[in-house]
């Protein structure tokens, strides 16, 4: 029998799915601990929504394990994936900790469209104006259902 790490060697999507696993695990774990630590039915757990998050994350990291050795095969992959990846992961990282930060200062609409737009232009949509207005669409949306329709507050802001 192979060795989990032999499993991973040559796999070019190994980190990313191993990141998706662990967190994915992870949430499911918390999930049902938090769940059995009170007296409702599933139904009414606030915990359904994060274990069903939770097991579309652990699916994604199985995906990915499968897909990236196929890729590692094709192309001839024999350690690690190429050497950019890190240089987007941390990208992303920097992103999503601004995203973080600002949102309490800017608010939901503000921030959100912003850094969609970064998003983007960071994965190479352009020109620029296409990522402003399919940044500008999606926050929207995404006010409309949530905001006004499903009567979840969203981060206002301060400015």
């Amino acid at each position: 029998m192979k060795s989990p790490i032999s499993l991973l060697r040559g796999n070019v999507h190994a980190g990313e799915s191993l990141v998706f696993g662990t967190l994915g695990v992870s949430l499911f774990v918390y999930s049902l601990y938090s769940h059995y630590q009170e007296d409702v039915p599933w139904k009414l757990s606030p915990y359904l929504f994060p274990l069903f998050i939770a097991l579309s994350l652990i699916l994604v990291a199985i995906a990915m394990l499968i897909q990236g050795k196929k890729k590692g095969e094709e192309i001839g992959v024999s350690g690690a994936a190429s050497a950019g990846m890190p240089k987007k992961v941390i990208g992303f990282t920097a992103l999503v900790v601004i995203y973080y930060i600002l949102l309490p200062f800017l608010g939901f609409l503000v921030t959100n469209t912003l850094m969609l737009m970064l998003f983007f232009l960071y994965l190479g949509v352009r020109p620029w104006w296409k990522a402003f207005l399919f940044s500008g669409a999606f926050t929207y949306l995404t006010h409309v259902v949530f905001q006004l329709l499903l009567h979840v507050r969203l981060p206002q802001g301060v400015l």
